[in-house]
């Protein structure tokens, strides 16, 4: 019994005494994306924390660059970023917050333009057929993302396109007629 005396010329037998510890979810939501997911619900338990999820389902809304998380669709609540630890002892629901997106370069190439914006995604509209990166689609009257991945400069000529990333890598795209893509290849490739 609690409270009770112990001589240790006694058997004594202890029993573990279980209790369930509280659990809280965060979960996200995408807050009107255009495209991509929100990432998954984490499970926090009492007293602990845990990393604020990054935008891993690539949640893109058109004209809009992801900015973090915000308790309040509108924006109003508390901010979020990417990566900070949680300890509240309390579920969260995450809304994607979006600032303007704003572009910061524009290519053009004939019957095609690259737009380069501050998030580093990469847009291409007009003539699709020599740039061949978003599938089946040969023509766009309107922009389509098609580089999710940072950016840092982009140009064209010659309907090829190529894209230079911060991390000193060449993407390139489209016509290769005279191997102007340094793939070895003869072709257009995406």
């Amino acid at each position: 019994m609690e409270g009770e005396e112990y001589s240790e010329d006694e058997d004594l037998v202890l029993f573990a005494k279980w209790s369930d510890v509280p659990a809280y979810s965060i979960t996200y939501d995408w807050n009107d994306a255009d495209l991509g997911s929100a990432p998954t619900s984490q499970l926090k338990y009492q007293d602990e924390s845990v990393q604020i999820a990054d935008n891993t389902g690539q949640l893109g809304k058109y004209d809009f660059t992801f900015a973090g998380w915000n308790t309040a669709a509108d924006g109003s609540g508390t901010d979020y970023a990417p990566g900070v630890s949680y300890s509240g002892n309390a579920d969260l629901t995450l809304f994607a917050r979006w600032a303007p997106s704003i572009i910061t370069d524009v290519i053009a190439s004939g019957d095609y333009s690259l737009i380069l914006k501050n998030d580093g995604s990469v847009w291409l509209l007009g003539n699709n057929y020599f740039t061949s990166t978003v599938g089946a689609v040969t023509v766009s009257w309107t922009p389509l993302k098609i580089l999710y991945s940072k950016g840092a400069a982009i140009t064209t000529g010659g309907g090829s396109s190529f894209v230079f990333r911060p991390d000193g890598t060449v993407w390139a795209g489209g016509r290769n007629s005279y191997g102007q893509l340094g793939s070895g290849l003869d072709g257009t490739l995406p």
